[in-house]
């Protein structure tokens, strides 16, 4: 069984914490529910910018973007491209991840061969090893 300083003191804390967390909220914040188009704010409808997202998507892809949901290369990929209008739309390449990561060799004069590939599969290589 609960004394009344103990509800008391719940009652007070809820309170406190109630205020609190109003002081951070904006003045003009409120909750609601509305359905497209009725929500779109009026100065975005206005506006210069783009909301047609398949115009976009058709330019990335012209432009030989590749869409990625991550907004990043795929693992041993280097980033050499974003597009202008979708920052997901991007443009990848293995060999440059192979280079920027020191795997710069190609070739090797005998007795020596390619050594240590590049993960990503690209004919680049950390070096040569010689063979005796």
């Amino acid at each position: 069984m609960r004394n009344d300083n103990t509800m008391l003191h719940m009652k007070l804390n809820s309170a406190v914490c109630l205020t609190a967390l109003l002081a951070f909220l904006p003045s003009s914040a409120f909750a609601g529910i509305c359905f497209l188009p009725d929500c779109m704010d009026e100065d975005i409808v206005q506006s210069d910018i783009n909301m047609n997202i398949n115009e976009d998507t058709e330019y990335c892809e012209k432009e030989g973007y590749t869409y990625y949901s991550s907004g990043e290369c795929p693992q041993y990929y280097a980033k050499v491209g974003t597009c202008s209008r979708d920052d997901h739309y991007l443009k990848c390449d293995a060999a440059t991840w192979c280079k920027n990561n020191g795997y710069n060799t190609q070739t090797c004069s005998l007795p020596s061969f390619v050594n240590n590939q590049c993960p990503n599969g690209k004919p680049y290589y950390k070096g040569c090893k010689e063979d005796r």
